[in-house]
């Protein structure tokens, strides 16, 4: 899960498979989210937030988007 600009392991360390839901085939596994990292999401959407808030679109939109290879 991406969580403040890191990418991080769920705090409980436990994980679950993704599947592809054209073939059943598993892409890989992902964390599995609890309470503890909700609560490290909501904390650290709310202290960007003033920051975020504060640029414009333009700025802002320099995150939305995924560099290509």
């Amino acid at each position: 899960m991406y969580i403040n600009g890191n990418w991080m392991e769920a705090a409980s360390g436990h994980t679950f498979q993704s599947y592809n839901p054209a073939n059943g085939e598993s892409v890989g596994s992902v964390p599995a989210g609890n309470d503890v990292d909700t609560v490290n999401a909501i904390d650290a959407a709310a202290a960007a937030f003033p920051r975020w808030s504060s640029q414009t679109a333009y700025e802002r939109s320099r995150f939305c988007t995924w560099p290509t290879a």
